[in-house]
């Protein structure tokens, strides 16, 4: 007896675009947002599966992955608030004070983890910093 034939799944029409780990770990710290409670967010929001999304941002922060469907991009952009351009490294680099104080904060804070200081001073700079950020993103935003 033959087996029915099993229709085969449909080629997304969503292309595959690369994605720079460095530039969305950026976003997510300009945001003060982990990866698992951003793709809890986009999973409310968008009905898809928590575990799905947790483990792509995983693969894709951990350098496993370099690409992802366009859709994905333009929806993390969006959440994060930057430019779909900025996330893929396509043309010219995305540069607004938000950024250049979010790039300003990554860099302080990799400077002060390399230099030996004590736990309390380094937690204190990367609050103060992280409120230097905000206040540049009320002031852009206003």
């Amino acid at each position: 007896m033959a087996r029915p034939r099993v229709p085969h799944r449909r080629k997304s029409t969503d292309e595959l675009v690369p994605i720079v780990a460095d530039r969305l770990r950026i976003a997510l710290d300009l945001n003060d947002v982990t990866p698992n409670k951003l793709a809890q967010e986009m999973a409310t929001q968008h009905g898809n599966a928590n575990q799905t999304l947790q483990r792509t941002l995983s693969y894709i922060l951990t350098g496993r992955n370099r690409q992802c469907r366009r859709s994905l991009v333009q929806r993390l952009a969006r959440r994060l608030g930057v430019n779909p351009e900025f996330l893929t490294g396509e043309g010219g680099v995305f540069v607004s004070s938000r950024l250049r104080a979010a790039l300003w904060w990554f860099e302080c804070r990799e400077y002060l983890r390399n230099e030996e200081v004590d736990e309390q001073t380094y937690h204190r700079a990367a609050r103060h910093l992280r409120l230097a950020v905000k206040a540049l993103q009320k002031r852009e935003d206003a």
